[in-house]
C-alpha cells in the first residue's frame, strides 16, 4: 500500500506541474484584449519572485523549527491581526469597550 501512495504522490506531482507549465506555455502567446500588451505582466512577476522566495525559506525554516500547533497557533493569530487591521475591527472594539468601562464606572459611583 504504501509504494502505491508513493506512486500516486508523484503522478499527482507530475499533473499539477504539468497542467501548470502548460497554461503559462498557452498565455506567453495571449495578447490583452483592449491594450498591446501581453497578458502576462513580466515585470510585476519580476517584481514578486524575490519576496516569494523569501517567502518560502522563512516557511521551511519555520515549519522545521516550530512544532505543528504552534505554527496553527501563529497562522490563525496572524489571520485574525490581518483581518481585525483590514476591517478596523480593534480600534472600534477598544472604542466601546472603553465606553463600556466608562458606562460602569460611573454607574459605581
Amino acid at each position: 500500500m504504501g509504494e502505491f501512495c508513493i506512486f500516486l504522490f508523484f503522478f499527482v506531482e507530475g499533473m499539477i506541474t504539468g497542467g501548470a507549465g502548460a497554461t503559462v506555455f498557452y498565455n506567453l502567446r495571449q495578447r490583452h484584449p483592449t491594450l498591446d500588451m501581453p497578458v502576462i505582466d513580466y515585470d510585476l512577476a519580476l517584481l514578486f519572485q524575490p519576496m516569494l522566495m523569501l517567502g518560502i525559506s522563512i516557511g521551511v525554516a519555520f515549519n522545521v523549527i516550530f512544532p505543528d500547533w504552534m505554527l496553527t497557533t501563529l497562522l490563525i493569530v496572524v489571520f485574525i491581526g490581518m483581518n481585525c487591521l483590514r476591517l478596523n475591527l480593534c480600534s472600534s472594539f477598544f472604542f466601546f469597550a472603553y465606553l463600556s468601562y466608562d458606562v460602569v464606572w460611573t454607574l459605581d459611583v
